[in-house]
């Protein structure tokens, strides 16, 4: 990746001399990015400018806004190009969140943040679900990736709308335009009966399916769901359990139309980048 973001962030004593002109309802801009928080606005909840210069960045980074940063770089070096953080405040005060994906922590600015930064989170075919998190992010561009990868593959859509209106992660379609490979980046629930209808619903795409996971957790629990609802033949064993590589070459070894292999979004990284 290319040196993050380029210089250190400015401190109020290094702007003293050097302030842009204030707009009208007393909010100076607190990044090149033109987000304008009224100063009282962040200073009432004891934040700093790093503080809005930070969630802002994340937002870019959700929304693949930002030309030198992913969503599949570490966040945590994107954390330290600023020095004025208080992380608990914003956590605390529902502004950010924090969470693991790929095996690297990565942060979702809220609901609430994106108020604050008076800025929205996109959605919509190409761009995102409403209210999703930076972890289902992170596993919709790495089935992006690995979809690129497939021999039948010429075009790869994020967020794809069937036209059954059912949406996808992330659909692979060949030089006709036939959807030839779906994706779906799965976490954990405890709806198994939305997993089988989403199985279901993968199913009568006739085309191959890729299940992506965070962890073991939902992995285990969508093939639970999928033997119970006798959609696979059998449940897994305890021993093919113990790893996503023996997870995945028994998901493989499957006679099931919607469920042609399964990763760990950290097993699929590590292959992407072979």
């Amino acid at each position: 990746m290319s040196p993050l973001f380029g210089q250190p962030a400015e401190t109020e004593a290094d702007t003293a001399n050097d302030q842009p002109p204030q707009p009208e309802n007393g909010a100076t801009p607190v990044q090149k990015r033109s987000v304008a928080v009224p100063d009282d606005e962040y200073r009432q909840r004891g934040l700093s400018r790093d503080d809005v210069r930070f969630l802002d960045r994340i937002l870019g980074v959700m929304n693949r806004e930002d030309d030198e940063y992913t969503l599949l770089d570490q966040m945590s070096r994107l954390r330290d190009e600023y020095d004025a953080l208080d992380m608990g405040r914003r956590m605390e005060q529902g502004l950010l969140e924090a969470a693991s994906a790929a095996g690297h922590m990565c942060y979702t600015v809220l609901a609430d943040g994106r108020d604050f930064l008076g800025r929205v989170l996109k959605t919509g075919p190409d761009a995102g679900d409403p209210g999703e998190k930076t972890p289902h992010k992170v596993g919709v561009w790495l089935l992006e990736l690995w979809l690129h990868q497939q021999t039948t593959v010429v075009c790869v859509e994020p967020y794809y709308e069937t036209d059954d209106g059912a949406v996808l992660d992330a659909a692979g379609s060949d030089k006709d335009g036939a959807v030839v490979w779906a994706g779906v980046a799965e976490f954990a629930s405890n709806n198994r009966q939305a997993q089988v209808e989403d199985y279901d619903t993968l199913t009568a795409l006739e085309a191959a399916v890729i299940w992506a996971v965070n962890n073991r957790e939902p992995a285990l629990k969508v093939l639970d769901s999928l033997a119970e609802a006798v959609r696979i033949d059998e449940r897994l064993s305890r021993r093919a359990a113990r790893s996503f590589t023996t997870i995945s070459d028994t998901v493989d070894n499957f006679d099931a139309p919607g469920l042609s292999t399964g990763w760990g979004f950290k097993n699929l990284g590590q292959r992407l980048n072979q």
